[in-house]
């Protein structure tokens, strides 16, 4: 099965997630991450004009730094109609532009290709919680993310808990080209994953997904069998011994 040799990779996420989940506005300040930005837009033909989409934008500052560094094409998506409506708010007069969408990052309201660069800032440590259905969750947001990004265009995964966009961004069907880095924060760990769109994957979603599903099956069930081979190894220790 496809997914075997991915499991206890996420598994492994598991048990740091919760611990090394921050508030987005304590991953850094925009200076981390605008290089990586930059750097995804300077090959088009006016690098300021990028549609961008911050996946999962809560109520970080990150879509108004951009657009205080000159990208106007901005959407932020969060699926919390309360960070979309208090971003609104905040917003309303300074940077008329940005576009704040309420959306399901399964499942996105935007059209095939519809973005040159898609950013990733610890969205995936959220995600990546759900512990029941990790593999399900990663592929349904990474292919809807692939789905809505223009053909060379970047992925851009700022993840305190690189083993799962490590793993995530190679499922069978995503293509892109990966290159990630970790970056220096004190007392913490994150890292860069730019992935760039390149060829039709050969593997379909939903063959993707249900496989997915599979194999969260077979760790709900795994982890099943573990708590029972425990308690029955509590009851037998709880036996005294007789004289």
């Amino acid at each position: 099965m496809i997914y075997v040799t991915c499991i206890n990779l996420f598994v492994h996420c598991q048990t740091i997630v919760h611990s090394s989940l921050v508030e987005k506005t304590r991953l850094g300040g925009y200076e981390k991450f605008q290089e990586y930005i930059e750097k995804a837009t300077v090959d088009l033909p006016e690098p300021k004009t990028a549609r961008i989409l911050d996946l999962g934008c809560g109520n970080a500052r990150l879509s108004e730094d951009m657009y205080d560094n000159g990208f106007k094409e901005i959407t932020g998506l969060d699926i919390s109609d309360v960070a979309i409506d208090s971003m609104r708010v905040r917003n309303a007069e300074k940077r008329p532009d940005i576009e704040w969408v309420v959306g399901d990052a399964f499942n996105l309201p935007f059209e095939d290709e519809s973005f040159d660069l898609v950013i990733d800032k610890s969205t995936t440590d959220a995600v990546s919680c759900d512990k029941d259905h990790i593999h399900e969750n990663m592929t349904k947001m990474y292919g809807e993310v692939q789905r809505v990004l223009k053909k060379g265009g970047t992925f851009l995964v700022f993840s305190a808990v690189e083993h799962v966009p490590r793993t995530g961004l190679r499922l069978p069907h995503l293509s892109f080209e990966i290159e990630e880095k970790e970056l220096y924060l004190p007392f913490a760990s994150l890292w860069a994953f730019v992935s760039v769109k390149t060829q039709r994957p050969a593997l379909s979603n939903e063959e993707a997904l249900r496989q997915a599903q599979m194999a969260d099956l077979q760790m709900i069930q795994e982890r099943k069998r573990q708590q029972e081979a425990e308690e029955r190894l509590k009851s037998t220790a709880s036996f005294g011994v007789l004289d």
